[in-house]
């Protein structure tokens, strides 16, 4: 037992020497946290606060008509349309997180937590294709998606899109090509949402549908390259620093590898904050209705873009699940010995993120290259196989039918030369016999038949020509009278845009003249009511000075009746004392008074108390 114990301890010892003595192993770390993106993106921009949505990151060294999306191109991996990006900082800002626009300040990109292949709104028609970035408010959700309905419900405005032509769509840079944004609130009218972003269960990835790979290869002209998706997350943050997450990736045996890494979530993922350079308000944020690429009526705009998924919501209407259709056009995985047709790859070439364009299969037939529309060159054209020509090569067998015929010829006059006099006469008697009737020498019948076939082949081609040429001639009338077309349309809306001002003008006109009328009819209301108002003031000051006439008649009046009373009851005394007077007995002494009646009314003296009094001494 003693024995065991010291031996397990021996092992366990010699383990713990191996695991020292071992050479390190770089950490795998499938994490990162949003500080990753501070410091990688820091020499590349500036970050800023935008009111709403936090801390954003600004492009620097970008023009005015810089927009995302646009230094690069689409290829089509089995996570769907994968952006490729130019730009030193693509392999962040164009696969996680959205974008949004501020005036005097231009796109800010706010950092997300999920990867994506290209967080893209799309649209098309036969003519046209456009994507445009998606706005903070498009939150991933995978049960649902993000489908046909994104305009409509984020609010996705024209000048948000990048349009160009179908046929300009496999350019290796898209903004070469990309329309001028003038015509975005014509073109997007006219196109239809095709967005289908979803989540892949089988592979595990977001998958970014949109305009179908055969359409779009069949209206481009070109093939558009497609490869298998390889997505690392054993991202390693020490050796990677700075460097992995910025290029896109790099393409290996048809294979896109991307470094793509899980962002953490936890609370200490913002440990280090940059610093803002500015702070940027909500009323400074626009959704893609104002700016170069929207113009005109758009009420008209936004009522067509409703009207096209009008009921479609995210919970009615999710995301279609990814068909194996879609990804029928991946390449299977390879040994290094298969490469997809168009691309030639070594299996120990690792070429930058940005494929070489693809070179197109021709058609095999001339009357498919007229279709087409590939012009004539023999020397391209396949080779027939030469029937009882036994004494040549695959090699000869492949040259133009005109170079047979001469070799042919050469090598039987090289064989009548070895031939015995009786022979070659023979032989040119059997030659004679076959003059006139085409019989004899089997040599002859076939040079005969080649001549006959090159015959048949000139005649085919020169038709194969004269058809490509007229394909040429209709389809340059076709780009005249579309031009045509376009520029009458372009004049009938500038004049439909005038016409529209002139009506607003006089709309504006009538409504300032109806507005001046307005204040005419209230200051004449004013000035009646102001003259009503007088003639009131003064009826009302009529009224009472007749009142206080007829109250002054009645004081004058009630004076009057007063004094007339007094006057009776003065008379009436006087009466009374004269009356007492004559009733005394006379006093001799007493010399006798006379009382004069007064001559007049107002010469009446009213009696008062001290006539009595003397009366009474």
């Amino acid at each position: 037992m003693p024995r065991m114990k010291s031996f397990s301890s021996l092992a366990l010892l010699l383990g713990l020497c191996l695991t020292f003595l071992a050479p390190p192993r770089a950490q795998a770390e499938d994490e990162v946290t949003f500080d990753y993106f501070y410091e990688a993106l820091a020499p590349y921009g500036t970050w800023v606060e935008v009111e709403g949505y936090g801390l954003c990151w600004s492009p620097e060294d970008v023009d005015a008509d810089w927009s995302p999306y646009t230094e690069g191109q689409w290829v089509y991996t089995d996570a769907g349309w994968t952006w490729v990006g130019d730009e030193a900082f693509a392999g962040i800002v164009y696969h996680y997180g959205r974008w949004v626009y501020a005036v005097n300040q231009g796109w800010c990109w706010v950092p997300g937590y999920e990867w994506g292949p290209g967080w893209v709104s799309w649209r098309d028609n036969d003519e046209y294709i456009g994507w445009a970035p998606l706005p903070p408010e498009v939150v991933w959700q995978p049960d649902q998606g993000v489908g046909i309905w994104v305009d409509e419900v984020y609010n996705i405005g024209p000048s948000y899109y990048n349009f160009c032509h179908h046929r300009d769509f496999g350019c290796r840079r898209l903004r070469s090509v990309i329309i001028a944004r003038s015509w975005n609130t014509i073109i997007i009218v006219q196109t239809a949402n095709i967005t289908n972003i979803t989540f892949n269960r089988s592979s595990g990835v977001t998958y970014c549908g949109g305009v179908n790979y055969d359409r779009a290869c069949r209206f481009s002209g070109v093939t558009i390259p497609a490869l298998r998706l390889e997505r690392r997350r054993d991202f390693d943050l020490r050796s990677d620093h700075k460097r992995s997450l910025l290029p896109t990736g790099q393409i290996r045996d048809n294979t896109l590898a991307v470094v793509a890494p899980r962002v953490s979530r936890t609370q200490d993922s913002h440990k280090h904050l940059p610093k803002a350079t500015k702070i940027i308000g909500q009323n400074q944020v626009q959704h893609g209705w104002s700016g170069k690429g929207a113009s005109g009526d758009l009420d008209s705009v936004r009522r067509e873009m409703h009207a096209q998924v009008e009921g479609r919501t995210p919970k009615t209407d999710p995301a279609r699940p990814v068909a194996q259709a879609e990804l029928r056009a991946i390449p299977q995985p390879s040994t290094g010995s298969s490469v997809r047709p168009g691309v030639a790859v070594k299996s120990d070439e690792v070429r930058p993120a940005i494929p070489v364009q693809p070179i197109p299969q021709q058609p095999q037939t001339t009357q498919e290259r007229a279709v087409a529309g590939i012009p004539f060159n023999p020397v391209q054209q396949p080779r027939m196989p030469v029937a009882g020509a036994n004494n040549y090569t695959r090699e000869r067998q492949d040259q133009p039918p005109q170079e047979r015929v001469v070799e042919i010829e050469a090598s039987n006059r090289q064989q009548q030369s070895r031939m015995p006099s009786g022979n070659r006469n023979g032989n040119d008697d059997q030659r004679q016999g076959m003059r006139g009737g085409n019989n004899g020498n089997p040599i002859n019948t076939y040079l005969q038949r080649q001549r006959a076939e090159a015959e048949a082949r000139n005649q085919a081609e020169r038709q194969a020509q004269e058809m490509y040429a007229r394909q040429q001639n209709e389809a340059a009338e076709t780009r005249r009278q579309t031009a045509i077309q376009q520029q009458q349309q372009q004049q009938q809306q500038g004049t439909m845009e005038r016409q529209r001002q002139e009506r607003a003008q006089a709309q504006q006109q009538q409504m300032g003249m109806e507005r001046q009328r307005q204040e005419r009819s209230q200051a004449q209301q004013q000035q009646v009511a102001m003259e009503r108002q007088r003639q009131d003031r003064a009826q009302q000051q009529q009224q009472q000075m007749a009142v206080e006439r007829q109250r002054q008649r009645q004081e004058r009046a009630q004076q009057a009746q007063q004094q007339a009373l007094q006057q009776a009851a003065s008379m009436a005394r006087e009466r009374e004392r004269q009356s007492e007077i004559q009733r005394r007995p006379t006093m001799p002494t007493q010399p006798q008074i006379q009382i004069q009646p007064p001559a007049s009314r107002d010469s009446v003296r009213k009696p008062d108390d001290n006539d009595d009094r003397r009366r009474r001494r």
